[in-house]
């Protein structure tokens, strides 16, 4: 019954995306799968923070809480090439030339901003570069291989 309710849920989620602004419309259903996911998901503390993962309409999806008062920080939905702003793989590919997009992620905060986030590798080095929604590619740390 539960995976109904979220298939349903998902469905009309992304139905709704298409035709109005997809962003809070998303942010809001992923709140609403979360609170009915809560007693059945499995939640784990990292220091700060507690975090759980599921699927959300097929995608590999973690929710992320405030350890110490239990406030939503935000989404993260891992997401293909084709769902990054507009030029980013190109911008990406310029800035880093040789270098390889490995992970890409959604990240949606507690008031429904999105950023993105991606990986790139080269060799033995890993890069984390943040994308504005508006596409902007920069620097935003380096992690381990």
């Amino acid at each position: 019954m539960k995976k109904l309710l979220l298939a349903s849920i998902a469905l009309v989620a992304l139905t709704t995306a298409c035709f109005a602004g997809a962003n809070d419309v998303l942010f809001k259903t992923l709140k609403n799968a979360v609170s009915s996911l809560k007693t059945t998901t499995v939640w784990t503390t990292e220091g700060s923070f507690k975090r759980a993962e599921f699927n959300f309409s097929g995608k590999a999806t973690r929710v992320f809480y405030d350890a110490d008062d239990n406030s939503l920080i935000g989404f993260s939905i891992s997401i293909g090439l084709d769902e990054l702003p507009a030029g980013v793989t190109d911008d990406i590919q310029k800035k880093y030339s040789g270098w390889d997009i490995t992970d890409k992620i959604m990240f949606i905060d507690d008031n429904g901003r999105t950023d993105y986030y991606v990986k790139v590798t080269k060799d033995n080095r890993s890069l984390a570069l943040s994308v504005s929604g508006k596409g902007k590619v920069h620097f935003y740390s380096k992690m381990p291989y």
